[in-house]
């Protein structure tokens, strides 16, 4: 088990122009701070699903690992809605993946203009 020591957060990897709220979501950690810089991991690789599969079940990540389907598990902290509303306030995307959380807006209540004829 790996974790991150609290003075190393400054000295990760980051895209540049982000914020410290960004930089400290538990999925960017991942993504710029391991996936990428150490493992070669880009964001077209894990759009494309090429060498990264997500599941929110801790239990099914760590069987998958152990059983050899897999040659790690990472278990990150979920992003809480505190999180999500500092990122988009300040006008950032989420990185992929960041939102695993229930219940979700659908997206025709997102952008359907209530009120209006």
């Amino acid at each position: 088990m790996l974790a991150l020591r609290d003075d190393a957060f400054d000295a990760l990897p980051r895209p540049p122009d982000t914020s410290r709220a960004w930089r400290a979501l538990a999925v960017s950690i991942l993504h710029a701070g391991l996936l990428e810089p150490l493992l070669g991991i880009t964001e077209e690789k894990l759009e494309a699903k090429a060498h990264v599969d997500y599941t929110a079940d801790q239990a099914e990540a760590v069987a998958l690992a152990r059983a050899g389907r897999y040659q790690a598990a990472f278990l990150i902290a979920p992003t809480t809605p505190a999180e999500l509303q500092a990122v988009v306030r300040g006008g950032e995307l989420l990185p992929q993946k960041s939102t695993h959380f229930y219940p979700k807006l659908l997206d025709g209540l997102v952008f359907h203009r209530l009120g209006e004829a």
